[in-house]
């Protein structure tokens, strides 16, 4: 998924529902990219999500959501499904 400035309501518990789905199969440490490697992922992805849902209308946290996004995307690439 590409950067966005808005995120819809439908996007965030879309990406909830897949990640909780799966939930039981995420690894607890996480190598995003080169350069971000991601400890306790589960309690990441659930502080994650619940700044999706509560802020998704302020244009201040769409870095985060983004992120979510991005994580969600990794996992879908590296076969988790």
């Amino acid at each position: 998924m590409e950067f966005k400035s808005h995120y819809t309501k439908e996007e965030i518990e879309e990406a909830e529902a897949w990640l909780q789905e799966r939930w039981d199969k995420l690894p607890s440490d996480f190598q995003l990219d080169e350069a971000t490697k991601i400890t306790d992922l589960k309690r990441t992805l659930e502080n994650l999500i619940h700044i999706a849902k509560e802020l998704h209308n302020n244009p201040t946290y769409t870095g985060q959501i983004f992120l979510l996004f991005k994580i969600k995307d990794k996992l879908q690439e590296d076969g988790i499904d």
